[in-house]
């Protein structure tokens, strides 16, 4: 059996690809979104709990439909769900942001609780199993790092767009702007591990 480094060497463009889209399924994580509560609440004048019961309603919504949409994983490629499923991210986060009432509040964070801490990290983990046909627990465990180096460091880099364009409206900022680069990158990596495995790498990796 390969080093742990010699493994990350070989496969770091698949890695790296599922490691970015569990990354970026922290803007549709709770830590993320809490980072708005103070603001979200004083606009739309909520409570503690008011904000919680809606935020429930939310998570619950988007629970009900991933048994339903994660099915689309078995019919399209991991590329064109990583695709649409960042991009669904992308619009939820600028609906945050002009969210005017209760009902578009209720159905951005839906949105986000769907295609971030849902979608994106069943994509993730499926397009790891797809892409590894040995030592996929290992490469899970690189993969599942994003989520501990997004909630490190995603909060200290959102204060700054939060605070220079106010509340909500700056945070959806910050994910908004990585759309593109992260699609790139997720559809570069899945396009080599698809079209060209090598021996001892992406699908076939030992």
């Amino acid at each position: 059996m390969q080093s742990f480094s010699a493994f990350v060497v070989n496969n770091v463009r698949w890695l790296a690809g599922a490691f970015l889209l569990t990354l970026v399924s922290s803007f549709g994580q709770t830590f993320f979104i809490a980072l708005s509560n103070g603001d979200i609440r004083e606009t739309f004048g909520l409570s503690h709990g008011e904000f919680g019961g809606l935020y429930m309603l939310a998570t619950l919504l988007s629970a009900a439909t991933l048994p339903f949409l994660g099915r689309s994983l078995d019919r399209y490629s991991t590329v064109t769900m990583a695709i649409a499923t960042r991009l669904m991210l992308a619009c939820a986060t600028i609906a945050m942001g002009f969210a005017g009432s209760l009902p578009t509040l209720l159905l951005a964070l839906y949105l986000l609780r769907l295609f971030g801490q849902g979608m994106m990290t069943q994509t993730a983990l499926t397009a790891t199993g797809r892409w590894f046909a040995a030592n996929r627990g290992r490469a899970v465990s690189v993969v599942t790092l994003g989520f501990h180096v997004g909630g490190a460091l995603l909060p200290c880099s959102s204060s700054w767009p939060a605070s220079s364009a106010g509340g909500e409206a700056g945070s959806s900022a910050q994910p908004s702007s990585w759309a593109w680069p992260c699609l790139w990158f997720v559809r570069w990596s899945g396009r080599n591990a698809i079209r060209r495995p090598r021996p001892g790498r992406g699908r076939n990796a030992q």
